[in-house]
């Protein structure tokens, strides 16, 4: 009789357990979003800001990752990139005319945002390397924002760039 329960409680051990691995992976980082800042400290009205965003997520998944856009915003003003494809290295610049985004490091600027849009509009899908499946908001968003104790971002600030799970938990 003793065999016969410890069998029985042994599928649901191993079932709480899965449950609990798949709801400890409540985000992913897949990459990092980086304020360049200025290529040269002195070089006047030549310079521009840039903002990378790499993505790699080929540590945590063997999918290949596509975003319908890719999207950095200022204040109110924002460029985006149209499709990505993994893995992904693209430098946003701001500065003066023709480039569409401020230059952050000589315009004081509180935050700077990076949004994932998925290709279809709506939650996806990947599989993680150990098999479990994660399923992902349809726009992701990070933000790069100024340190404690300052008011504007400074060049080398970078965030990580996170993918959450979607409600549904999936």
């Amino acid at each position: 009789m003793l065999s016969i329960r410890k069998s029985a409680i042994l599928p649901i051990l191993l079932l709480a357990t899965c449950a609990a691995a798949q709801a400890k992976t409540r985000q992913i980082q897949i990459g990092t979003f980086v304020f360049l800042g200025t290529s040269a400290p002195n070089c006047g009205s030549f310079c521009n800001a840039g903002y990378e965003v790499f993505i790699n997520a080929s540590a945590i998944t063997g999918d290949v990752l596509s975003f319908g856009n890719i999207l950095v915003a200022i204040g109110m003003v924002s460029q985006d990139s149209g499709l990505e494809t993994t893995p992904i290295d693209l430098v946003f610049v701001g500065g003066a005319p023709p480039f569409v985004l401020p230059d952050c490091a000589k315009v004081a600027c509180r935050s700077i945002d990076l949004q994932l849009v998925s290709v279809t509009g709506k939650p996806f899908r990947l599989t993680l390397l150990d098999g479990s499946p994660f399923t992902t908001h349809a726009v992701n968003t990070v933000t790069i924002k100024a340190l404690p104790g300052r008011h504007v971002v400074h060049p080398g600030q970078s965030v990580p760039i996170m993918l959450k799970r979607d409600g549904s938990g999936k």
